[in-house]
């Protein structure tokens, strides 16, 4: 009945393709209540069916934690691609919520007006709202070893493979309006910033000296405006930041289980064969970086050229430092939430030393 309830009422419950963008439930229930939850409440109440499976029961999928009442009705993920959003939404999300209360936009900065919508709509249903971040330069290079080196319909050899420097020179200047698919050029700033939005032009006067007239067009260039209200936006519009690079640290690992409300690690699901096991997962199967059978072991990260290297650099520099602000963010909230010992335990970033590196 509240699967029938949800496709009636225009849920679409069905995966969907990574452009697009899902949409959170649009409209409260009297007393703000959630729609999409048993009885349209979120409730401290175990699950009331003797069932383990995700869109039974009354959504809790898996068990509150001892030290919360209450989880989040339901998550919506701005989503930057490359950092590990599908990744967190299959092995966290969907553990913990039903598939129709998490949503997530992508692709489009926060001057895309449906976007924007989803973010008001999440923010007035008291859902989570998550980013996850990661270090640009990386981002990018993730990019071109799993969709820039090789044609989706090439076999991978070193004869069809497209060199870094051909692919972010097609890259570069190809976002228009609030589309930044395939940004290479402070992809997070433009996001957040709201670039390309009804009368968001994101030009200053601290334009980049590699930005094109081309790119300037199409997404406008940005500065230390741009940066300042991306920071902002990134403090008081998410209520959980994450940094790829610490998916696996136990104190990141905390403060998701206290943001989402839930045990960690504790065996809570039983699959169809009847075995336990811990929900969420935070550690990734694979290592990042693309396809594992076609890229290097080491050193994948960087471009081998000195000058490749420094011109993503100066590229992405408000990238890097809005990276080292998430990063500082992180530790803040993990600070108040679990004590200095464990901010202090964060493994250590290299994103000072890139920064040090465009200084000089």
């Amino acid at each position: 009945g509240h699967l029938k309830h949800m496709r009636k009422h225009g849920h679409d419950l069905k995966h969907e393709h990574p452009r697009r963008s899902e949409d959170p439930p649009t409209a409260l229930l009297p007393g703000g209540q959630c729609p999409f939850l048993t009885n349209g409440t979120c409730h401290a109440g175990q699950e009331t069916k003797p069932t383990y499976a995700c869109g039974e029961g009354c959504g809790l999928c898996a068990p509150l934690g001892k030290h919360c009442s209450r989880r989040p009705c339901g998550s919506w993920t701005l989503k930057l691609r490359g950092t590990g959003g599908k990744f967190f939404r299959e092995a966290v999300l969907l553990s913990l919520l039903e598939r129709a209360a998490v949503g997530q936009s992508e692709g489009e900065t926060l001057g895309h007006g449906p976007t924007a919508e989803r973010l008001k709509t999440a923010k007035a249903l008291g859902s989570a709202r998550i980013l996850l971040i990661r270090d640009p330069i990386e981002r990018i290079m993730s990019r071109y070893w799993f969709e820039g080196r090789w044609n989706t319909f090439k076999t991978p050899t070193n004869e069809s493979a497209v060199s870094i420097e051909d692919w972010l020179q097609q890259a570069r200047g190809r976002a228009k309006g609030t589309r930044v698919w395939t940004s290479v050029e402070n992809y997070y700033v433009k996001t957040l910033a709201s670039c390309g939005g009804v009368g968001v032009a994101c030009k200053t006067e601290q334009q980049q000296s590699s930005t094109t007239a081309t790119t300037a067009a199409a997404v406008g260039a940005v500065g230390g405006k741009e940066l300042e209200i991306a920071k902002n936006v990134l403090e008081k519009e998410f209520t959980l930041v994450l940094l790829t690079e610490w998916l696996g640290s136990e104190a990141q690992r905390r403060l998701v289980a206290s943001e989402l409300c839930f045990e960690w690690p504790r065996p809570v699901l039983r699959n169809r064969q009847g075995e336990m096991r811990a929900v969420p997962e935070l550690t990734p199967k694979r290592a990042a970086g693309g396809h594992s059978a076609t890229r290097p072991a080491a050193g994948w990260e960087v471009p081998s050229n000195p000058q490749t290297y420094a011109r993503l650099l100066r590229e992405n520099s408000l990238d890097l430092e809005l990276f080292q602000y998430a990063s500082q963010l992180v530790k803040r909230r993990v600070h108040s939430t679990q004590g200095a010992a464990m901010a202090a335990a964060l493994p250590r970033l290299n994103v000072t030393e890139k920064l040090q590196y465009l200084r000089e």
